[in-house]
């Protein structure tokens, strides 16, 4: 009798999240183990120790663990880096980035109680893992963050030993280049900053894993954490490409160095690193003290109006130079009267304009508004203040032009809808000219539009403290808002080497009355296809010019899903940084499109302007089902990326376009859904009943007869005809958040899915709420015929739905993040 053993399951790294509690137990290998230190207890009671591992399994999956005190003391000689550990009975918390440079969102802590034991090495366990990232790419992240690096070391300094809060330190400044043309000043720290200069002298090629990116004196500097790893001429592809550069061109090339070393004061992100809301709270306990505090933002409007009074945007200030501190001469800058005349200076001298402005931020937790004066208020606009001036003027004319042309025009509302519409061009016009370009697409486009419309608004006398894009009616008014017909939006098809399909999707795409809106790309990434997919683009009827791109190809791209990954990248990479689109909407070429497919991205495109907790708008729904949607007029917000015809607008890419994986293990989508911390706080519009649907049966995950093919087969397709959606703005976060508030109090509490077989819609106009533990999903989704599997559609754990026999509306509350 054989008996058979069964291999211990552990649980992943990258799936560990506090919803877990402590029911878990993982394997991995210490790829680092920082010094053991100690510390003060909060309660007073004596001094504690800690220390900390990083933690890799073999899914890749990476965390931090701390062990604390007793656990501290009896791990520290067991946890050698290299070896392999089973560990269980920790808890798990959210990571501080202040200290915490994995990837991970959430970190492992170990106390009294935790189990740890070590287990025969496990050759599926990588040694260590690099997310190595050029500098390119790191000039432009949010700060603070933190990467794996690879350059050539091109100068160091002497070490320097310092006393800080009763602590010796060493440090050393070395400075970092790579292929990218970019060089960086990285600080090294105690025993590596100690290091002889000879390990540092001929440029030798370094990997730092951990480097924390900060800003300082108006450029970027790293530092490699205690918790970090240095290797020398490390044995990695990265490497080898690196120092071929520098030997082949590199080393005479012109490099961009992305650090500042002047000493002069520059602009600087000091202080603590939160949130609007966090700042808001914060600010409330204060009384006479003062802090700086680092918030990533978006500006959301620019005031223009406050109690039926004009709110200038510019005034004239004293340009007379007077001295100030350490030899320096500075203008003086205080308002003059009407004439010029300046009362500090006693005299009539050269005047300027300068930028006062009231603005309101906003991120993914609320918006404040905020005095923004001169120079910061430049560098948000992306305008000088003579160009303000310049499209105010410019606005003025268009509206004397547009309200004199009163031909054909019927009321006053009317005319004034056409003037403000003519009066946002101008100015978009203007402030292009004075300009030169068009911005480069950074989250700076979006603040030239708001400046743009807060001017009109000014010249028209409305919106009060508002932009017209909070107007309740004009909002949503094609004619007055309306940034996919601003002449920067792009439609995308992906396609391989199928014509059957892209001629399919062209023919639908053809039957959209918006397309004339769009520059309309079919991007290619088969080179022996070539030929025959540019002959279905020269063959299609859609009556506009198709542009073609073509992605060379890559020998290291074997696997499909690495493939398709590589190709998304490209095109959006093409979409944002050459085409330099606002708003691309990408489609695979084996999908159909609804009649109102382009009229729903129009409508849906304010919502990503206006609304900083969104970042996608997708055509498609999960559980769209034909047995459990029917309201084609719905729509409503997801945390999970649907996908299958999606627009972003270019702000979002620059989030993206650093983290994007080469090798992906997963799809492209799941990599979307689940690698991105930036978007987990973020949602997705999405449709009720889906704007597109598949249609290829011979595709990489889709073929006929399978399980995903067959679920497709059941899917609803909206007949919706172009132009009957209208009002999206309940969508906007305030409003959605507070409608799903009250409709989860309002519903009726149920226990079980089948007693809802029988019941009527007549009962009851109000929905039924059914809580769920994720672990039971896959039976509740079988009743309801949701998607198998995960929970789809859902945000925030709710998903909305009604039952397929009896279709009463449902509203599903997981247990735990609900």
């Amino acid at each position: 009798m054989t008996i058979q053993v069964q291999e211990e399951v552990f649980f992943p790294i990258r799936e560990l999240s506090t919803y877990q509690g402590a029911k878990w137990t993982i394997k991995g290998r210490v790829t680092m183990r920082a010094p053991m230190r100690g510390f003060k207890k909060r309660d007073g009671n004596g001094d504690g120790k800690v220390f900390h591992v990083e933690l890799l399994d073999a899914e890749g999956g990476e965390i931090r663990a701390s062990f604390f005190n007793e656990a501290a003391e009896k791990f520290f000689d067991l946890m050698e880096v290299g070896k392999c550990f089973k560990l269980s009975r920790g808890s798990v918390r959210i990571a501080n980035r202040q200290y915490n440079t994995c990837k991970h969102r959430y970190e492992l802590v170990f106390d009294k109680m935790a189990q740890v034991d070590e287990v025969e090495d496990d050759q599926k366990i990588e040694t260590v893992k690099y997310a190595i990232e050029n500098l390119r790419s790191v000039k432009g992240k949010t700060l603070p963050c933190s990467v794996d690096i690879c350059g050539v070391i091109t100068a160091f300094e002497q070490p320097i030993a310092f006393e800080s809060k009763g602590r010796n330190f060493v440090k050393r400044n070395l400075t970092i280049a790579d292929d990218s043309a970019m060089s960086m000043i990285v600080t090294i720290w105690a025993e590596r900053a100690q290091k002889e200069d000879t390990v540092f002298k001929g440029n030798p090629v370094v990997v730092m894993k951990g480097v924390m990116v900060k800003e300082w004196q108006g450029g970027r500097s790293g530092s490699l954490t205690e918790g970090g790893l240095m290797v020398m001429q490390p044995d990695i592809p990265e490497a080898k490409a690196v120092s071929a550069w520098w030997q082949s061109t590199g080393h005479a090339q012109e490099i961009t160095f992305i650090s500042q070393t002047n000493g002069l004061p520059g602009p600087r992100a000091s202080g603590k690193t939160m949130d609007i809301m966090q700042m808001k709270q914060a600010s409330e306990q204060m009384v006479t003290e003062q802090e700086t505090f680092s918030i990533y933002c978006r500006l959301a409007a620019v005031q223009t109006r406050k109690r039926d009074e004009v709110q200038p945007l510019v005034y004239n200030a004293c340009m007379e130079l007077k001295d100030g501190m350490n030899g320096r001469t500075l203008p003086c800058n205080r308002r003059v009267d009407e004439n010029g005349f300046c009362a500090v200076c006693d005299k009539k001298g050269k005047a300027g304009p300068r930028l006062n402005l009231r603005c309101r931020f906003e991120d993914a937790s609320g918006n404040c508004w905020l005095t923004t004066f001169h120079p910061a208020a430049e560098k948000i606009l992306a305008l000088s203040a003579q160009e303000v001036l310049l499209a105010f003027m410019t606005a003025l004319i268009g509206l004397y032009l547009a309200l004199s042309d009163t031909e054909n025009e019927r009321t006053t509302v009317q005319r004034l809808r056409r003037a403000h519409s003519a009066t946002l061009h101008a100015v978009e016009r203007a402030s292009r000219a004075v300009r030169g370009a068009v911005h480069s697409p950074t989250p700076a486009r979006s603040t030239s539009k708001s400046v743009s419309q807060s001017v009109a608004n000014s010249v028209l006398g409305i919106a009060s403290s508002k932009t017209l894009a909070q107007a309740p009616e004009p909002a949503w008014h094609p004619e007055i808002l309306e940034p996919l017909a601003r002449g920067g939006s792009g439609i995308v098809i992906l396609a391989h080497d199928k014509p059957d399909t892209l001629a399919r999707c062209l023919d639908s795409l053809s039957k959209q009355p918006d397309l004339g809106l769009f520059a309309l790309t079919v991007s290619l990434d088969h080179e022996p296809s070539f030929a025959k997919m540019e002959a279905t683009v020269r063959a299609s009827s859609t009556g506009h010019q198709i542009n073609v791109w073509k992605k060379p190809d890559d020998p290291k791209q074997k696997v499909p899903v690495a493939k398709i990954a590589a190709h998304f990248h490209f095109a959006l990479s093409q979409s944002f940084e050459v085409a330099k689109y606002e708003f691309a909407i990408f489609i695979e070429n084996d999908l159909i499109l609804a009649p109102d497919f382009l009229w729903y991205f129009r409508l849906a495109a304010p919502l990503l302007d206006r609304d900083p907790s969104l970042w996608c708008v997708s055509s498609w729904n999960d559980n769209g089902f034909q047995e459990i949607v029917s309201d084609e007029l719905r729509l409503f917000r997801t945390d999970y990326f649907p996908g299958l015809g999606w627009m972003i607008r270019n702000d979002t890419w620059v989030l993206l376009r650093p983290l994007w994986p080469s090798f992906p293990s997963t799809g492209w989508d799941h990599w979307l859904r689940h690698g991105v911390p930036e978007l987990r706080s973020r949602d997705c519009v999405a449709p009720e009943v889906p704007r597109s649907k598949h249609v290829d049966t011979k595709g990489t995950n889709v073929k006929a007869g399978n399980g995903i093919f067959k679920l497709l087969e059941k899917m609803a397709f909206s007949k919706l005809p172009h132009g009957q959606l209208k009002e999206v703005s309940y969508l906007l976060r305030d409003s959605y958040e507070a409608h799903m508030q009250k409709l989860i109090q309002e519903a009726a509490l149920v226990s079980n899915v089948d007693v809802l077989r029988l019941r009527s819609t007549a009962q009851s106009t109000h929905h039924y709420k059914i809580p769920y533990a994720r672990e039971d999903f896959a039976t509740v989704a079988k009743k309801l015929q949701l998607y198998p599997g995960q929970p789809r559609g859902a945000r925030r754990g709710v998903i909305l739905t009604q039952h397929p026999q009896s279709r009463v509306k449902i509203a599903l509350v997981d247990r735990r993040q609900a």
